[in-house]
């Protein structure tokens, strides 16, 4: 039997009211750093940040405000991304739509800012986004 999580997702303009049952991973499709890199929508780990980037190749996490990436196995500082891979992550529709997410999940905690080069997604856009991984929206109504 699949779990169901209902969650509204509070981001700039927008609400959305998500309804959803798979866990799945999102890969950029540009490399960073000349890495591959997944972005989980569910991600229960924290650490660097939330939420962050997985390497494929190495086993590296990307801090996606700071652009530093560290080794998982001994959580030091091994790399920086570049300018340009970051603005790869930031400009990425449905990696930022995962973004929005998982900080709604930890809207409790102080997050970092988002990117002023981050895209700027309509509801609609991230709603696209959201619904080609199966997630489904329910509802979409605008905040006041």
């Amino acid at each position: 039997m699949k779990r169901i999580k209902k969650l509204l997702i509070l981001a700039r303009d927008f609400i959305l009211d998500l309804d959803f049952s798979d866990l799945f991973l999102y890969r950029l499709q540009s490399k960073i750093n000349g890495l591959t890199w997944d972005v989980n929508q569910d991600d229960p780990d924290t650490w660097p940040s939330i939420p962050h980037l997985h390497a494929t190749e190495k086993p590296y996490k990307l801090d996606i405000y700071t652009g530093r990436i560290f080794n998982i196995n001994t959580k030091k500082h091994v790399l920086r991304a570049s300018r340009k891979g970051m603005e790869i992550l930031w400009t990425d529709k449905k990696a930022v739509a995962i973004i929005l997410y998982n900080r709604n999940k930890y809207k409790d905690r102080e997050l970092p800012d988002i990117p002023d080069y981050a895209v700027k997604l309509t509801c609609e856009e991230v709603s696209a986004a959201l619904k080609q991984h199966r997630i489904i929206l329910e509802d979409t109504s605008y905040a006041e």
